[in-house]
């Protein structure tokens, strides 16, 4: 399976989301009123939300028997993202997990982590 997942919305600044530098505010029934901070920073929620994606194509791909077993290579964060929410079927079919941020790589330089650290996924290995 070969699979090229693309979500625009990572790629905008913080900045560019709908957010206010204003903090917001609330008032409740005894009249105390105040301010309050998001909990979550919408990047995040769309790496997340991201994320959520990657495990729905990977899990609907194995219900099509479109692979046999998966390479799961991600940034530590997304890899965590993406494992916490994988579907027990999906996880039985991982032969290698590499926590790496691959992005920065250089074609040739790609090429040759990939050909190191791909070519004989163990049956065996357990995440």
């Amino acid at each position: 399976m070969k699979e090229n997942l693309v979500h625009p919305e990572l790629q905008h600044k913080t900045s560019d989301y709908l957010t206010s530098d204003k903090p917001g505010q609330y008032h409740s029934a005894n009249q105390a009123s105040g301010s309050y901070a998001p909990h979550s920073d919408p990047k995040d929620i769309e790496i997340a939300h991201f994320a959520g994606e990657i495990n729905n194509l990977l899990n609907a791909a194995r219900k099509k028997d479109a692979f046999d077993y998966l390479i799961l290579i991600a940034p530590p964060t997304m890899f965590g993202l993406i494992l916490k929410h994988m579907d027990k079927n999906v996880k039985k079919l991982v032969r290698n997990a590499i926590q790496k941020d691959l992005i920065f790589m250089k074609e040739l330089e790609l090429l040759d982590f990939l050909l190191e650290n791909t070519q004989f996924p163990d049956p065996a290995f357990k995440i």
